[in-house]
């Protein structure tokens, strides 16, 4: 019987130590939601070797969270929202009048709700909140008689400019930054054309000046919504919306073109950096993969980007690079140097970013 337990041991033994030592040498298992990505990467030309070692480093998780951040903004817009729906229907039972009950909110669903939060003692926002959620839910207090919403929104015209960028605090940031950087930015206007005050303007808005690049990692990001395929990968950040069948379809879609973009974008990011020395696992970026100072997606680097300091290497992080770059593309979208119609100028800014309250603020700035 001794004998039999030392033989079981040595066995026993052997398995640990064979176990182990493959786990030493493999690493982490590498994710399964990688592989279809790995095989499509390499047959559009990237090497094995490079891509897989990407994909087996333990910090290359998983993170469905983007895609399912953009597929509810989506959702929304297109269909409304389950929970707004269902405040509406909460406020209309109980004698608030906040119109349609649609999913929307439109003004008189903010107004319903801002009377909500006034006779109940909340934070007077009109915004649809888990807590007037929570409370509207357990509250059987009916409105007052009388109470009726007014026939017109109150008119109050959209901000044409981002309040925040003209604070002191940052108008002092830009400025500092402005007086600070001189000399690259005469290098700027003189080869492009581009005004010293619209440069310091544009990375002001983007990355408050480089102090905030994105809380996100580029590849995790972009190879995440690359791999999505499946709703129940985005359901759980889909903050409570329940999709019917025709709505799921729809989304399935969506889906589907959002990963093809993010595929290309991705191949583009990994290519950026083998080209210039980086690790793409190092790169932050935004909730949806805009790297650099700049604030550029992986395919416009490859387009666009500058070795501003004549360094070898396009690195979006470096001021200088940056600054080139971004120039480059403004130039290469429609501004035409000295020359340049504000019109020309605001539709090259716009091509940035396609958004008429961010021209606006960089033309303001």
């Amino acid at each position: 019987m001794e004998r039999l337990f030392s033989i079981f041991t040595y066995i026993l033994a052997t398995v640990i130590t064979t176990t182990f030592l493959l786990a030493a040498t493999t690493g982490p298992a590498r994710a399964e939601q990688w592989d279809s990505l790995i095989e499509q990467l390499v047959s559009d030309g990237l090497d094995r070797t490079h891509v897989e070692a990407l994909f087996s480093r333990p910090e290359a998780q998983f993170d469905p969270s983007s895609m399912g951040h953009k597929m509810l903004r989506l959702f929304r817009i297109k269909y409304g929202s389950c929970v707004v729906r269902e405040l509406q229907a909460n406020l209309l039972a109980l004698g608030y009048d906040p119109g349609p009950v649609d999913g929307f909110s439109g003004f008189r669903t903010r107004w319903a709700i801002s009377q909500f939060q006034r006779l109940h003692g909340l934070p007077v926002d009109g915004k649809p909140s888990n807590a007037v959620r929570t409370v509207l839910a357990n509250s059987p207090q009916r409105a007052p008689e009388g109470l009726l919403p007014p026939e017109k929104p109150e008119t109050s015209p959209p901000p044409t400019v981002y309040p925040s960028v003209f604070t002191p605090s940052r108008l002092a940031e830009a400025q500092a930054f402005f007086l600070e950087n001189q000399a690259l930015l005469a290098e700027i206007e003189t080869d492009y054309g581009i005004p010293k005050e619209i440069a310091v303007a544009l990375l002001t808005v983007e990355t408050r000046l480089g102090t905030f690049l994105g809380r996100k990692n580029a590849f995790i990001t972009l190879a995440s919504m690359a791999a999505c395929s499946e709703l129940s990968q985005i359901m759980p950040h889909m903050d409570g919306e329940q999709p019917d069948a025709a709505q799921r379809q729809w989304m399935l879609t969506r889906m589907g073109q959002k990963a093809e973009w993010a595929y290309r974008e991705l191949k583009a990011l990994i290519r950026h950096c083998e080209q210039n020395g980086l690790d793409p696992l190092a790169v932050p970026g935004s909730v949806y993969g805009a790297v650099g100072i700049c604030q550029f997606m992986p395919t416009s680097a490859l387009e666009w980007g500058v070795d501003g300091d004549a360094d070898g290497a396009v690195n979006l992080f470096v001021l200088a690079d940056a600054l080139h770059s971004m120039a480059n593309y403004l130039c290469d979208h429609g501004w035409e140097g000295d020359t340049s119609t504000e019109s020309a100028q605001r539709q090259a800014l716009y091509s940035y970013n396609h958004s008429h309250t961010y021209v606006n603020t960089i033309m303001a700035l």
